[in-house]
Parts: C-alpha cells; structure tokens; sequence
C-alpha cells in the first residue's frame, strides 16, 4: 500500500524516500532502521506484533537523523510495556498526547539506544526523541 499527498501545480517540489521490501515480515523494522539512518537488520527485535509506529516529524542534520516525533499504536488490545531500539543513543525521550501536550503521567525510560513505556489497550502514545552525537 502506498500512501500519498499529492501537491498541487503552485506546490513548492516535495521530497520523499521510498524503500521497498518484498517478502519482510516486518517491514516496519526495516522502515524504523532506515528512518533512524542505519542498515536494516535482518530478524531486527524492532517492535512487539501489536505496535505500530507512526512518524510524524523529524528533523535531520546533513545525512544523520537528530530528532523525531514518532507515534505508538498498539493495535491488537493488549496494554504492556513496549521496548523500541531505535538503532542509535537516544539523548531525550518525552511522551505526548496527539495534541502536542506533554504527558507528564508517562515514563520514558531510556536505556541507550531503546525507549521503554508502557502502552495501553488501543493507545497512541507519541515520543519526542532526541538522538546523541
């Protein structure tokens, strides 16, 4: 599926990346391997079966990955704790809700290169991350 926002004849040009993955049984590990700027790795811990990951800013410096705004959905009704490795040190994690207003009642615990929360049933919890160097 590819999904899309087609900009109209006075649009600036837009730039997009695009990986494509045959036969991946998780593409989006790959897609969270190639977003964070390194190589895909096969059979990657990436995310439990019932999340998936939104992204919805990020902010790059030259080829390097520096900040991103990224959404977790758990999408099967199951609340737990979620561990993500991004693939690089995290510097800052912080939780937010889908407005942009800090949740204070959220932790974040980092744990160098991974992010550790706990998602409730159908939630979508955002992160702002920060990546080190």
């Amino acid at each position: 599926m590819l999904d899309s926002i087609l900009a109209g004849a006075s649009a600036e040009p837009i730039v997009r990346r695009m990986a494509v993955g045959i036969g991946l049984e998780r593409p989006w590990d790959a897609a969270l391997a190639l977003l964070a700027g390194t190589v895909p790795a096969a059979g990657s811990a990436g995310l439990p079966d019932n999340v998936r990951l939104t992204v919805h800013d990020t902010r790059w410096t030259g080829d390097t990955l520096a900040a991103a705004r990224v959404g977790l959905l758990e999408s099967a009704g199951r609340s737990g704790e979620v561990r993500v490795d991004w693939g690089r040190e995290v510097a800052r994690a912080r939780a937010f809700d889908c407005a942009g207003t800090p949740r204070d009642d959220v932790a974040v615990m980092i744990d160098g290169p991974c992010t550790v929360v706990a998602l409730e049933r159908y939630g979508w919890l955002h992160l702002d991350l920060e990546f080190a160097g």
